[in-house]
């Protein structure tokens, strides 16, 4: 049983809307107002007083939220008390299966056991629905898999649970920071933003946002680790200068070398675009590496203009314990 009529929360971008159009009068972020109990969102964390409904003595904190989930099944709050959990076990028991044992029920063992028979091909299809590329052998619900969000690799691997991902329908943290605060702010994208100057975003980082698929096949190639240390990446190196590049693309184009993009036609760009991908699949891929070490190499052998022979030789001078006592 609920107990808490009130709680008070703080005003936030996620709980904006939902509170907005439940009446309240927002003031700004950060300030404390009281909400009604009932009019918390499902996924509230404020904390609220629960009575359990089987011994009606035990007087309970607990999370909104986690009270939504313990009441999925029976609207009936538990203590922690073993006889009031066993009571809501066999209630439970009885509403699902029709007896007050789960294992009890005609043919729950066979059940039971083939859902968990999970194919890794099929988990493996879940993750790149999700747009992820799944690192690790599926075991069980509960094991660690390593991942790569395609949307955001250049943030290296991430870990999750088959159980998780199915639980919250995906995992990326990034993925979820948009979703609370960029997917909340497309009015502030493009010529909608106060700050927009028509598109004056510098040509190299335009280019770089379009070589997704040369990333994608770098980090495979690499097995999406550090090809030196073989740990988790952060970067994904060009052996070839990225500048060279750019600027080949450009010569070949015979077009002029402006900073902006807004200085090019949408068909230039789309020329543009081509052709600095198709170079970059001409002098290779990409490899993958920690920040340690590209800040490492960068440090050794500057900024641009950088080779393939460069960084053979770094490998080499790595290798031979040369930068022991730099790291």
């Amino acid at each position: 049983m609920i107990l808490s009529k009130f709680v008070f929360i703080k005003w936030s971008p996620s709980n904006k809307k939902h509170y907005i159009s439940k009446g309240y009068v927002f003031t700004k972020y950060g300030d404390e107002f009281e909400v009604k109990v009932e009019d918390l969102s499902n996924g509230s964390h404020a904390e609220i007083d629960v009575l359990c409904d089987y011994c009606n003595n035990s007087k309970l904190k607990r999370t909104y939220i986690d009270t939504l989930v313990k009441r999925k099944t029976i609207e009936k709050d538990c203590c922690n008390n073993i006889n009031c959990m066993n009571e809501k076990r066999r209630e439970v028991s009885l509403l699902r299966y029709k007896t007050v044992h789960p294992c009890l029920a005609t043919g729950i063992n066979s059940i039971t056991a083939d859902n968990k028979k999970l194919d890794d091909s099929f988990v493996t299809e879940e993750f790149n629905k999700l747009g992820y590329i799944k690192l690790d052998k599926y075991i069980n619900s509960y094991t660690n898999i390593n991942y790569i969000c395609i949307k955001h690799f250049e943030k290296g691997i991430q870990t999750t649970t088959y159980h998780r991902l199915r639980s919250i329908n995906g995992s990326c943290k990034y993925c979820g920071y948009e979703s609370i605060g960029i997917k909340a702010s497309k009015r502030q994208i493009g010529n909608n933003n106060h700050n927009w100057k028509g598109g004056i975003t510098p040509i190299v980082n335009y280019l770089r946002d379009n070589i997704k698929q040369w990333k994608l096949d770098s980090m495979e190639y690499c097995n999406y680790k550090c090809i030196i240390t073989g740990q988790s990446f952060n970067i994904i190196h060009h052996l070839y200068g990225f500048n060279n590049i750019v600027r080949e693309t450009l010569n070949i184009l015979n077009l002029d070398i402006y900073v902006n993009v807004n200085q090019y036609t949408e068909e230039e760009l789309k020329l543009i675009k081509d052709k600095c991908l198709e170079l970059h699949y001409k002098y290779g891929l990409g490899v993958c590496l920690c920040k340690e070490m590209h800040d490492l190499f960068h440090k050794n052998y500057g900024n641009g203009n950088n080779n393939i022979d460069q960084f053979l030789i770094f490998c080499q001078r790595y290798y031979n314990n040369e930068f022991k006592e730099v790291i």
